[in-house]
């Protein structure tokens, strides 16, 4: 790093100038973080001088961004082509009422056995439909 009071060309790592001392800014501007020291190493470098520590390299999250607009890209032109199916299909709601009538079903013949057994015990109330 160059020292901007007398020129002087100092060790990276440096916190002050070895020549006239003056204090070197406490973070470089172009610089970053090693991960496993903490010190400031200058930008480009991928090797930290202080521990040999690989630095990685900082990409952004463009990568992220653009996958998301992609994404919604895709969701828009499907619904476009295909169009978006807003009521329940015919067969979920086929499921659903042999499912309901079995769980009603189920109940009767518990509530009838525990009756037959005179059993005190309260079966849980299904929801109507």
């Amino acid at each position: 790093m160059r020292c901007a009071n007398c020129g002087a060309e100092s060790v990276a790592t440096a916190s002050v100038c070895s020549t006239c001392g003056t204090r070197f800014p406490a973070r470089w501007r172009q610089g970053r973080r090693c991960p496993e020291c903490g010190r400031y190493v200058p930008a480009g470098w991928q090797l930290c001088p202080s521990c040999s520590a690989t630095l990685s390299r900082n990409t952004g999250r463009w990568g992220l961004a653009l996958l998301g607009l992609l994404a919604a890209a895709a969701l828009a032109y499907n619904a476009m082509t295909y169009g978006v199916r807003l009521e329940t299909p015919p067969e979920v709601v086929r499921w659903r009422q042999k499912a309901s009538g079995a769980m009603i079903e189920w109940r009767d013949r518990a509530r009838s056995l525990l009756e037959r057994v005179e059993l005190d015990i309260s079966l849980p109330q299904l929801p109507a439909r």
